[in-house]
């Protein structure tokens, strides 16, 4: 009756095994694909900033405001999707008013990209912040301290 149980243990371990070396796999290729999609974004920012260069886009005065690009835009939104529900309209808010802000700059453009991108690589960490619990603090989010 044992060896039979050590036989059954034995296989479920290989079980496991084996989906976690598909699971590993499986991550090693979306890493691959983020690496690739975040070249490609760089490359794309690079070329949308020259032609922003080429086409006179800053103003005369270099500070009255530039509306946001719509690539700006639509890069904080998709961001914001990644952030918890809870938090999600605060931080695409103040994402949205710091690239009001940038468009007072000499090169307003240039930094709104730049700004955008930012946010769009760090949106998934930011979601494990607000999502990893924290030592001594309920688990319905409120404080410890009651």
């Amino acid at each position: 009756m044992t060896t039979k149980r050590f036989d059954l243990d034995l296989d479920r371990a290989r079980n496991l095994a084996r989906a976690s070396d598909r699971g590993l796999v499986h991550a090693h290729d979306l890493a691959r694909k983020l690496v690739w999609f975040t070249d490609d974004a760089a490359r794309t920012a690079g070329e949308l900033e020259q032609l922003s260069d080429d086409a006179g886009a800053v103003p005369a005065g270099g500070n009255a405001a530039v509306w946001p690009q719509r690539v700006c835009r639509g890069l904080v939104a998709v961001a914001a999707r990644v952030v918890p529900a809870g938090h999600r309209a605060r931080y695409e808010q103040e994402w949205r008013a710091e690239l009001w802000e940038l468009g007072e700059q000499p090169r307003p453009r240039r930094h709104q990209l730049r700004y955008a991108f930012g946010v769009l690589s760090r949106c998934v960490a930011l979601r494990r912040g607000l999502t990893r619990p924290v030592p001594g603090r309920a688990a319905g989010g409120g404080s410890a301290e009651g």
